[in-house]
């Protein structure tokens, strides 16, 4: 890591860069095995009829359906007490919201209130398939973006007592 201080500027940018194509792909194989799996299951799951209509999601049916639990992502419509998925990710289908929940908390997301549409199987189905190819490196490489940003903000924050650490033993030393 040292010698990228006195290194030309283009070897740290194409090493990041490769670094970041790494993680590209890597996010692509994660969301292709454990998204895509499950909205595809939760796309063919989802009854007739359901739609969202001034901000609230109307399923019909009062019981519990899980549509996806694999490993690392679950999908289900219940209730907020009712058990769900064993996933490392919960995505809670809720009348007035959907939670995304994790090991660390839980992020509400409201419905749009906007326009009144169906989601069912018939309406989910074409759009999911045709956009499916885009949004997934799409995402991916929003993400890339984000952690590129994060490495560079860290950088920025641990490079000040660094330099404040050689300033000051420059000062010492010196006769």
């Amino acid at each position: 890591m040292a010698s990228y201080a006195i290194a030309p500027l283009g070897n740290l940018l194409s090493t990041q860069f490769v670094a970041a194509f790494l993680l590209w792909i890597t996010a692509m194989f994660y969301l292709s095995q454990s998204w895509v799996p499950a909205i595809d299951s939760m796309i063919g799951q989802i009854p007739i009829g359901t739609r969202i209509q001034n901000g609230r999601l109307f399923i019909p049916s009062h019981e519990p359906i899980i549509f996806s639990d694999n490993r690392l992502v679950g999908i289900v419509w219940a209730k907020e007490d009712a058990p769900g998925p064993t996933s490392d990710i919960e995505v809670r289908l809720m009348p007035n919201e959907f939670r995304v929940a994790t090991m660390i908390g839980y992020l509400p997301l409201p419905y749009p209130h906007h326009e009144d549409q169906t989601v069912d199987k018939d309406a989910l189905s074409p759009r999911w398939g045709a956009w499916r190819p885009a949004i997934i490196p799409l995402i991916a490489g929003l993400f890339t973006l984000f952690i590129w940003g994060a490495w560079a903000a860290l950088a920025a924050i641990y490079a000040w007592p660094i330099r404040v650490a050689i300033f000051f033993r420059d000062k010492l030393t010196s006769p």
